[in-house]
């Protein structure tokens, strides 16, 4: 009679085990293939790579709910754009990059690129957007961009400018002007070396921004013609807003 008893108890307690794992393991294959479950804003937790990077899954301001922004500015510096279905985000075409997978795990947000062998996952936070690579939002293309050089300084020979934006080709020709682009942070390569600025859209009331850079202008302080390739206050990048 105790023995039966037992073997009724120990069932019982199996049974509400198996059970409420079930229950756990069904919950959490569904958290993984909803993409609402993912909405928010995620940053990327810094490891030994040093790059830093935000994540936007929905609720995008002037986007569709299944709309992604990833602003890269730290590492692969830019702004990327793409959509999200179940747990895979297929990026817009233009950026040549592999489709990506993420999960929650826990209260973290894995993302990884499971068809690049030996791709490691990385690990994001809730958090909020930086607006480094501009604000989290839809906005139309009305910006306008060239590069030149200062009157008193031509271009030296020998040297290549290449540029990495979404709207604009690789290679730009001097004092031509392109656009209309949309706002973002453009990348520029030169010599080997990376440097970038955020161009950001025309003020309210206005149409349109055009954007003027000066590569190589001329330096009252060494008495010498330089680069103007900075991404700080001393880079001669100016603007004109127009109706």
């Amino acid at each position: 009679m105790q023995t039966s008893f037992w073997k009724i108890t120990i069932t019982t307690i199996l049974l509400v085990s198996a059970l409420f794992f079930a229950g756990c393991e069904k919950e959490t294959e569904s958290d993984n293939g909803n993409s609402s479950s993912l909405s928010g804003i995620w940053v990327r937790t810094l490891g030994a790579s040093g790059d830093e990077t935000d994540i936007a899954i929905g609720d995008i301001s002037g986007e569709p709910s299944n709309r992604v922004y990833m602003c890269e500015w730290k590492g692969a510096v830019g702004l990327y754009k793409g959509y999200i279905s179940g747990s895979t985000i297929t990026w817009d075409s233009q950026y040549g990059l592999p489709n990506a997978s993420v999960r929650k795990v826990g209260s973290q947000l894995e993302f990884y690129y499971p068809s690049v062998s030996g791709s490691l996952p990385t690990y994001y936070n809730a958090g909020s957007w930086s607006n480094r690579c501009g604000e989290l939002k839809y906005t139309p293309k009305n910006i306008y961009y060239r590069w030149t050089t200062s009157s008193t300084c031509s271009f030296p020979s020998g040297y290549t400018l290449t540029y990495n934006y979404p709207d604009l080709p690789s290679s730009l020709t001097k004092s031509q002007l392109y656009g209309p682009i949309a706002p973002g942070l453009i990348r520029m390569k030169m010599s080997g070396n990376d440097y970038s600025n955020n161009l950001s859209g025309p003020a309210p009331g206005y149409s349109k921004r055009t954007y003027t850079h000066i590569i190589y202008a001329y330096d009252n302080t060494l008495n010498r013609c330089v680069f103007q390739l900075n991404s700080d206050i001393n880079s001669i990048l100016t603007y004109v807003d127009e109706q």
